[in-house]
């Protein structure tokens, strides 16, 4: 585990010098020579060599799709799972092994985060993301507008300083977040005639400190909305 750490620093360090992406940077050190805690191409690790855990339950896992974390490592390292990418992978056990998609992406999430491929929090090209969403017993044009129009916003988003950069009406509305750089993007949902969900994609985050203060502070705010809207 510290070695791997270690690596991640090395990886880093090479994204502020070079301005690489995660992955593209990952990639020339680890043909460099660097430590690595997934196997050499064509090599399966031990199954128990994990750099990280996978987030799902060994036995929650195996309910779903038949095999348990061991067992998926050790099918996609015999497949060359680390030289691919998170689509190949997910597209792989949803095709091969018949895995329902939902399914499918947590098993190559999952495996990534196992093989060092990816941090918690983390997508495969170095960045993190926050996610948090609330259904709402209201219509989606109720919604729209409380998301949509500044004013209302303002009553459930306080002394957010924001910049729109764009807008799908009914469904979708997106922000610059100038205090870190990050950016936000709401989906709005239909759910029936009277509900609707807002969904939270909160981008470009620091990192996974970031992301799990952002989680806590969407989760209180779209409970703000939900208590303003439904009052």
């Amino acid at each position: 585990m510290t070695e791997h750490k270690s690596f991640k620093r090395k990886i880093r360090a090479r994204m502020a010098k070079t301005g690489e992406r995660y992955g593209a940077a990952r990639r020339v050190l680890l043909d460099k020579g660097s430590p690595r805690s997934e196997p050499a191409p064509g090599v399966a690790a031990e199954p128990s060599a994990r750099a990280d855990e996978p987030g799902l339950s060994d036995e929650s896992i195996r309910e779903a799709t038949g095999r348990g974390w061991d067992d998926w490592c050790a099918e996609l390292d015999a497949w060359g799972g680390t030289r691919r990418s998170h689509t190949e992978i997910a597209r792989h056990v949803n095709e091969a092994y018949a895995v329902p998609g939902w399914w499918a992406q947590s098993v190559a999430v999952g495996y990534e985060r196992i093989r060092g491929l990816r941090a918690r929090y983390q997508r495969r090209d170095g960045t993190f993301v926050a996610s948090a969403s609330k259904t709402l017993n209201v219509p989606v044009a109720d919604l729209w507008e409380a998301v949509a129009d500044e004013a209302r916003r303002a009553a459930w988003l306080p002394a957010a300083d924001t910049r729109l950069r764009g807008a799908t009406p009914p469904k979708v509305v997106r922000f610059d977040w100038p205090a870190d750089g990050s950016r936000v993007t709401l989906y709005l949902t239909p759910k029936g005639a009277t509900r609707s969900q807002l969904a939270v994609e909160h981008a470009k985050l620091a990192d996974g400190e970031a992301v799990v203060a952002s989680k806590a502070f969407w989760r209180e705010r779209l409970g703000a909305l939900a208590a303003l809207l439904e009052a």
